[in-house]
């Protein structure tokens, strides 16, 4: 689970850059994370935290 953890910790810090990535170009764009998927993956932080 700590893996996990750190994976989605990191991606909760990194969120803005993540969001200009996937803005960058068409292909790149279907990557992109929804505000509703965000809540999730905070949520998902909060159930894994060690």
């Amino acid at each position: 689970w700590n893996s996990t953890y750190h994976l989605l910790d990191r991606a909760i810090k990194l969120r803005d850059a993540i969001n200009v990535f996937c803005m960058q170009d068409e292909e790149s764009s279907k990557f992109q994370i929804t505000p509703m998927e965000w809540e999730k993956i905070q949520h998902l932080l909060k159930f894994l935290k060690p």
